[in-house]
């Protein structure tokens, strides 16, 4: 008896894409996240403008974080990415906005730079849901305390908090 093969679904034969750019959001205020992969490498950026906007300006914090995707699952429909990251948080605060609350305002240029890590779940339609936890890290700039090494690390961890958020939805392109 002869028997025929199945028809294959032409979409069986589509791979995950190897290089895409994703658009994200969380929950923080006006959060907006950007991210550029490409192989294992990945990079991203996010800030989120309601926070500048509901502080009138006094402050502003955005997040840079470039780092290595290690896939845990094998492609297909769907993967999985654990992703390390090493980040910049760049910023501004101005007299009166209170932050870091361990810190007397003032007004000045801040830099955090930190370890972070990160799953991410990619779905061949384009969705793709992040996970991002801050490690360590710590703040420089005018006004942050070089021998308070307690406000040093929160200032790392509020920055974090108001330019990222720990949970993103968004889609690739």
């Amino acid at each position: 008896m002869l028997s025929l093969p199945a028809a294959a679904d032409p979409d069986d034969d589509e791979e995950m894409p190897n290089h895409y750019v994703s658009v994200s959001t969380g929950i923080n205020l006006g959060l907006i996240e950007f991210d550029i992969a490409s192989g294992h490498l990945i990079a991203s950026f996010s800030t989120a403008a309601g926070v500048a906007m509901v502080t009138n300006g006094q402050f502003a914090v955005a997040e840079v974080r470039v780092g290595y995707a290690f896939a845990l699952s094998s492609p297909g429909e769907t993967m999985w990415f654990f992703d390390l990251f090493v980040e910049a948080l760049p910023g501004h605060a101005v007299n009166g906005s209170g932050f870091p609350p361990s810190h007397t305002p003032g007004e000045g240029l801040y830099c955090g730079f930190g370890v972070a890590l990160g799953f991410r779940y990619v779905h061949r339609s384009g969705l793709v849901l992040g996970f991002k936890l801050p490690l360590v890290g710590f703040g420089v700039g005018e006004w942050v305390d070089g021998e308070d090494a307690l406000g040093n690390l929160l200032s790392y961890y509020a920055a974090h908090a108001f330019s990222s958020s720990l949970f993103t939805l968004g889609l690739r392109f």
